[in-house]
């Protein structure tokens, strides 16, 4: 598990939440957006830990639900089709996979933004987890 830290773009709340899923947890390690929401006003936002290096480029940072939803499924599809590693390919199919059927299930035309995580933790556990 991390705990992230994040300011939310639409009420500038700053929000502490966990990224308890392994898949997501191994996303955001490996610079892919990660879904997260505001507790106050339920505004979706796609965390990162670095936005440079999430592989969207500045100017297709914010916009339409369905469009980030879709360049981010882009990105993983590259990333998979970069790596000689079967399991991160693997694993970066999985992750697209996963963003093209949120690109039909959350409201598209809600606006979204990239936001960059503050003051990340890995969190301890006594059960060691394997990743992907």
């Amino acid at each position: 598990m991390v705990i992230v830290l994040f300011k939310c773009p639409k009420c500038h709340i700053d929000i502490i939440s966990p990224i308890q899923a392994i898949d997501e947890t191994y996303a955001f390690a490996n610079y892919l957006p990660v879904l997260m929401h505001c507790a106050a006003c339920e505004t979706p936002s796609l965390l990162v830990r670095c936005p440079n290096s999430c592989g969207i480029p500045p100017e297709w940072r914010c916009g339409k639900f369905l469009d980030m939803c879709l360049r981010v499924a882009t990105v993983c599809r590259r990333r998979a089709s970069e790596t000689r590693n079967w399991d991160l390919q693997d694993f970066f199919l999985r992750m697209e996979r996963t963003w093209l059927a949120r690109a039909r299930v959350y409201d598209l035309s809600q606006e979204t933004a990239l936001v960059a995580a503050r003051n990340v933790r890995l969190r301890n556990t006594s059960e060691p987890r394997q990743i992907a």
